[in-house]
């Protein structure tokens, strides 16, 4: 009867163990992809404020009609990143300090 005993507990051990390692790795893959959907989210953002960068660098050559249009967009855009992210503030403030 001991043995028997024993024989559980041990396999309950290591089912508990493996339970406890995928619920690990579950999490790992979970924060890992979050990150890089963030990164993403601020890559495409650092495009926008270059976009913004060129269009200053141009406003003499390009009409003001279409530097509002492309800056309304450009701002509709980033707002939709920085909810996007899950941080408004933190993702905003990122792209300032570029």
């Amino acid at each position: 009867m001991n043995i028997l005993f024993r024989l559980f507990l041990d396999n309950s051990l290591s089912l508990l163990s493996m339970k406890t390692l995928l619920l690990l790795i579950l999490i790992g893959l979970s924060t890992s992809s979050c990150t890089s959907e963030y990164e993403e989210r601020l890559e495409e953002g650092k495009e926008l404020i270059h976009r913004i960068d060129f269009l200053e660098e141009r406003k003499n050559q390009l009409s003001d009609e279409l530097i509002k249009e492309e800056l309304t967009t450009i701002s509709n855009e980033l707002s939709v990143l920085a909810k996007l992210s899950g941080n408004e503030t933190l993702f905003l403030m990122q792209l300032k300090n570029l």
